[in-house]
């Protein structure tokens, strides 16, 4: 038997006795937190809470069908379950396959047949990486449950390993689909949880290795292309998007005040400016795609393509719009409508958090400032409603941190990990 065959026999085996014991100990119904909602939610395609997993929702859609099927409703939590246990046995047949193509590279990198001691080691190395992933203690708390963190786990693994096949065969005609692959299961994995994200910047770093010579600087470079591109995908396609799409359709639909006076934009109907949007968008991908394809400039044009894979793995959002007009009886938010639905994909519901530099928890308030204006959807009105300037804090500039972690008010005396008690344990 060759090695390819071999390998594929070992990660099936891996993946058969993960499957095995997450299906033996998997939870028979609701677990506590979210694992309710996104059961109820999943059985009839109906809206859980932002930013909604459109694509767990399919998926657990899927099963839960196969639920009602095979043993009816009261089997549907069991089903939906299901779909972290079948997610969390391919993150180890990956982690197995991961591993086995990286032992291969230090042990036989130029053999296309390594002898059989070296399969062995090979072999077993994978089998060994793929059964301790089986059995992490929270890889498996995450197996039995319905929710998304074993399927992001699971495409994070995909992911990685893509990574890998690609720079096996980089210097093979057509290696570059590997990557376009690799781009669709980004904007898929966004549909579940946005962790597999944070894998760009390893990636960045694998594509420099194979493409250039070793430097410090090349190096540095690389890992801060991968940042930037992470930052594209997590603040530009993810969220960014949409601010585009509401300024396109606040221009061609419009605002109005309360009393319908001061009206502004086109008037046209509700939904036009994001149907302009993503006509434009498109229309650019496409022509962006056909014009570095006919210049041969292979770079642009493959960054291109891969923009596109995300942004059509990402379209899954699709389904929350859609299955909110039809009035669920889960609708949390109400994304039926476009300024509902932006709201609901940014998470504004959460408020913000400073990241690189900010307040502390301990920060003084020193005055209000406009961060733009709040609007509302009504039935009754043509145009959107301008309801009053959207405000927020000013800090006083000397009392803000870089990296501020503790930065929430409400979390000063708040139980055993409260701000309070933790800094007065240093």
């Amino acid at each position: 038997m060759t090695y390819t065959k071999l390998n594929n026999l070992v990660g099936w085996a891996v993946f058969a006795v993960a499957t095995l014991t997450y299906g033996l100990t998997v939870e028979p119904t609701a677990s506590f937190w979210d694992c309710g909602e996104f059961i109820a939610t999943a059985n009839e395609l109906e809206v859980p809470h932002p930013p909604g997993a459109p694509l767990h929702l399919l998926t657990g859609r899927l099963f839960a069908l196969a639920g009602h099927l095979l043993g009816g409703p009261e089997q549907v939590a069991l089903a939906v379950n299901w779909v972290s246990v079948l997610a969390s046995a391919a993150l180890a047949l990956f982690i197995c396959w991961t591993t086995t193509l990286l032992a291969k590279r230090v042990l036989a990198p130029a053999a296309a047949e390594p002898d059989r001691g070296t399969q062995a080691v090979i072999l077993f190395s994978g089998a060994v990486a793929g059964l301790t992933c089986t059995f992490l203690d929270t890889v498996w708390f995450n197996a039995v449950e319905a929710e998304v963190y074993a399927y992001s786990s699971a495409f994070t693994a995909a992911v990685f390993w893509l990574m890998l096949k690609w720079e096996a065969r980089a210097d093979q005609p057509g290696s570059n689909r590997w990557l376009i692959l690799l781009a669709y299961l980004i904007g898929l994995a966004v549909g579940v949880h946005l962790l597999p994200l944070l894998t760009i910047p390893a990636l960045a770093l694998i594509y420099y290795f194979k493409k250039y010579n070793y430097s410090r600087t090349g190096v540095a470079v690389a890992f801060g292309a991968g940042v930037l591109i992470l930052g594209l995908v997590q603040f530009g396609v993810v969220q960014k998007t949409w601010d585009i799409a509401w300024a396109f359709e606040r221009t061609l639909v419009g605002t109005e005040n309360w009393d319908g006076n001061a009206k502004s934009g086109l008037g046209l109907p509700m939904g036009s400016g994001v149907l302009l949007f993503t006509l434009v968008l498109l229309g650019a991908l496409g022509y962006g795609i056909y014009y570095t394809y006919r210049r041969q400039r292979v770079n642009a044009h493959l960054g291109l393509l891969a923009l596109l894979m995300v942004y059509l793995g990402f379209s899954s959002y699709a389904i929350i719009a859609i299955r909110s007009n039809t009035n669920p009886a889960i609708n949390q938010n109400g994304p039926g409508n476009v300024l509902n639905f932006l709201s609901y994909v940014k998470r504004e519901q959460y408020g913000s958090a400073p990241l690189l530099f900010g307040q502390m928890y301990n920060s003084q308030v020193i005055d209000y400032q406009k961060k733009g204006k709040n609007y509302l959807y009504l039935d009754s009105h043509d145009r959107y409603i301008v309801d009053g300037d959207k405000l927020g804090y000013k800090y006083d500039r000397a009392s803000q941190r870089f990296f501020p972690r503790m930065h929430n008010p409400d979390h000063y005396e708040s139980g055993p990990f409260g701000y309070k008690r933790y800094v007065s344990n240093l």
